[in-house]
């Protein structure tokens, strides 16, 4: 075999090699997974291999939403107890516990409603939440709304209230905040999941007139 065709099949032995890692490469990067969850990983709070849960159908209301989660909520002193399970605010001591969150609602408008969902498999007490208003010009405030977890127990739940105490925000003479009430004794069996505040504002519709 003279030294050209020996150095022909060398090249072209080089290029079919090239041609095969290219394969290869292409193979990798095509089957790498696109938006979805990587393999091995669970999602949060849902076990690796099992089935979201439908989603409820929603709560009808608004038409504007704040979902206030309850992971803004604090206690209303170093001394009461609180804890998270399943990211829900439960109340894990012995005493009674009130927490507070500040909401920030849109200025003018008109709240129509207040959601407080919950989890509550504590027979025979209730969480409380109440959407206060307090004056800048005094140590006073009033309650706009009030829901409680009294309509389920045994699982997760809502209710609602849609009687608003001065419905009108605001913002330059007011302050609004959102206050739990967590009993006793009941640990993680009573969580506060998150509270929906519904707003609505009144529509200014222009003036047509007819020649």
């Amino acid at each position: 075999m003279n030294l050209n065709r020996r150095l022909a099949l060398a090249v072209l032995l080089a290029v079919l090699l090239l041609a095969a890692a290219s394969a290869v490469t292409w193979r990798s990067v095509a089957a790498q997974p696109g938006n979805g969850p990587r393999a091995g990983l669970e999602r949060p709070g849902n076990p690796a291999g099992e089935a979201a849960p439908p989603p409820e159908e929603p709560v009808p209301g608004g038409p504007g939403f704040i979902m206030h989660s309850s992971v803004a909520f604090r206690p209303s002193s170093p001394a009461t107890d609180w804890a998270y399970g399943s990211r829900q605010l439960y109340n894990p001591g012995a005493t009674p516990g009130t927490y507070y969150s500040s909401p920030s609602l849109p200025n003018s408008a008109t709240i129509t409603k207040v959601v407080v969902y919950y989890y509550d498999n504590c027979p025979g007490v209730d969480l409380l939440v109440d959407l206060l208003v307090c004056d800048q010009a005094a140590e006073i405030c009033d309650v706009m709304a009030t829901a409680g977890s009294w309509d389920v127990v045994g699982g997760y739940g809502h209710s609602e209230d849609s009687t608003v105490s001065l419905p009108l925000v605001d913002q330059q003479s007011y302050s609004y905040i959102l206050q739990l009430q967590l009993p006793e004794s009941c640990g993680s069996n009573l969580r506060l999941v998150s509270v929906r505040i519904d707003y609505a504002f009144e529509a200014s519709l222009p003036l047509v007139t007819r020649d």
